[in-house]
């Protein structure tokens, strides 16, 4: 009897404790893991306008054409996640260019444009991250994926709604790319709590 009695406190133990110590940080407990998760925007075009990209089908992928030459962009809109903690959520747009690189220097430059917003908010001009200059990797073939960080988003509030626009300010001194890119998808990487 007393050793069914042992192993029945052991097996209690083992249900009740280990879930507790296993979230557990010293006195107190309750700690919750912080990591970084990353959320895939769906991509539209712009307003003609504003300056519309092109969409189309590039190597059996979706993609938003940016001409050399002129101001064009996408927008996305996402909502914070319900996880989302603190800190500033990180603008990453993933692109790729039509023409390889024949080895000179050339840059191409992007920059994102974002608001956070709730229900009975008043629509404004949005925040603009400061431009991006990238360079395109020296001699790099056609149709390469880059990854390029546009800044972060200030004001994130989990369940509130983010419009952002994403450009290619091919006008811009900086952008001395003469070729066309393709914007392939918009990511933002927040703290979560899970």
């Amino acid at each position: 009897m007393k050793r069914i009695s042992i192993f029945a406190l052991l097996l209690t133990l083992a249900i009740f404790a280990f879930p507790v110590l296993a979230g557990s940080s010293g006195a107190g407990g309750g700690a919750t893991a912080i990591t970084a998760r990353t959320v895939f925007c769906p991509i539209a075009n712009q307003s003609a306008a504003a300056g519309a990209t092109t969409q189309l089908t590039r190597n059996n992928a979706v993609a938003w054409e940016a001409d050399a030459g002129i101001a064009q962009g996408i927008h996305a809109t996402f909502q914070i996640p319900a996880d989302y903690t603190s800190g500033n959520p990180t603008i990453r747009v993933r692109w790729s260019h039509a023409t390889a690189q024949d080895g000179s220097a050339e840059n191409v430059v992007y920059q994102a444009t974002y608001q956070v917003v709730a229900a009975g908010d008043t629509l404004g001009a949005g925040t603009a991250n400061t431009a991006v200059t990238v360079a395109v990797p020296a001699s790099e073939a056609a149709d390469i994926v880059s990854s390029t960080t546009l800044g972060t988003i200030t004001g994130a509030v989990a369940g509130k709604m983010v419009m952002l626009k994403v450009i290619r300010l091919a006008a811009d001194v900086g952008d001395t790319w003469v070729s066309t890119t393709f914007f392939s998808t918009v990511e933002i990487e927040y703290t979560s709590s899970l």
